[in-house]
């Protein structure tokens, strides 16, 4: 999977109206908790026993589901009784998946989920819309981000290319070939798209 240059990300969307998305579907020692190029950033107390590491993407639909049904659960029964941190890492599928990190980058940590809520909130009409850049380009603008920022934002190649380092990372050393993939305390979980398959680890019987 290549990733497009960042000067050609703007002029990637005149390609991709209309397109489909195409979907990339046991840790290597201590890789996974080494991160190539970003820096996770956790939910939850640093003090936690339990770690959950998720590779997600914006426009996989598993992704939002989980990210919309089951993250608030996960919140209120383990992060916020002090059981279980989360980061959730950004897996870049395709240049719609870039754009977003991107644009959410650009507002800064404090702001960097409610920004990427806003595009998961209208997951669906990105994915089907043939105006692409254009309903981007409102969402990000409803999280302050005009026009010239919006387009710098495209545009910063330095973080682009930490981006491809994280999912190359992901898929040549911790055999990630899809999204959303989950580590809980290190193995793969296996997520049957419910609480219940971090129940089964974090709150056993």
């Amino acid at each position: 999977m290549k990733l497009l240059p960042a000067a050609a990300v703007v002029s990637a969307f005149l390609l991709l109206q209309g397109a489909a998305f195409d979907s990339q579907a046991s840790a290597a020692g201590g890789v996974l908790m080494q991160p190539a190029g970003i820096e996770d950033n956790f939910i939850g107390s640093k003090q936690a026993p339990a770690t959950l590491i998720v590779y997600s993407s914006p426009t996989c639909g598993h992704c939002v589901d989980f990210e919309k049904e089951v993250l608030p659960e996960l919140e209120r029964k383990y992060v916020q009784t002090g059981k279980l941190r989360i980061s959730i890492r950004p897996f870049v599928r395709n240049v719609v998946d870039a754009a977003i990190f991107l644009i959410a980058e650009q507002v800064g940590q404090d702001r960097y989920r409610q920004t990427l809520a806003a595009f998961t909130d209208r997951y669906e009409e990105i994915v089907a819309t043939t105006e692409r850049k254009g309903v981007m380009g409102e969402i990000a603008a409803s999280q302050g981000i005009d026009q010239p920022h919006f387009e710098q934002a495209l545009k910063n190649e330095a973080h682009l290319r930490k981006l491809e380092s994280l999912r190359d990372q992901a898929m040549q050393q911790l055999e990630i070939k899809g999204t959303p993939t989950f580590f809980l305390n290190g193995e793969r979980l296996a997520y049957d798209g419910t609480v219940a398959s971090f129940d089964k680890v974090l709150a056993p019987n």
